[in-house]
């Protein structure tokens, strides 16, 4: 019996670093959208989008997470989650940014 790997994380890990690969070569600065909604089963959840005019002045929009979020929405555990996020993704925080939470 042959055995095959999972596809859904390859090709997650490979979509990753496409996107991360067009963050660095093609963003100068950008925007944060985020939003905040609970389940139907009430569950938490936070989702944090990149916006940005790329290199041909196209607009684009990359997904950096969507997440669980347990904890209270306080101003700083939003921020600590927000910046988590832009590290995971080497964002740089010199860039110019703005964040809108809905």
């Amino acid at each position: 019996m042959i055995h095959h790997q999972p596809q859904l994380p390859k090709v997650y890990c490979l979509r990753r670093l496409h996107r991360k690969e067009l963050l660095t070569n093609e963003s100068l600065s950008g925007c944060l959208t985020t939003d905040c909604w609970t389940s139907r089963n009430n569950i938490a959840f936070i989702s944090i989008t990149y916006h940005f005019i790329d290199t041909q002045f196209v607009l684009r929009s990359v997904l950096l997470g969507c997440y669980e979020f347990s904890e209270s929405h306080s101003g700083l555990n939003l921020c600590n989650t927000i910046q988590e996020t832009l590290d995971k993704w080497n964002i740089d925080k010199k860039k110019n940014y703005f964040s809108s939470l809905r």
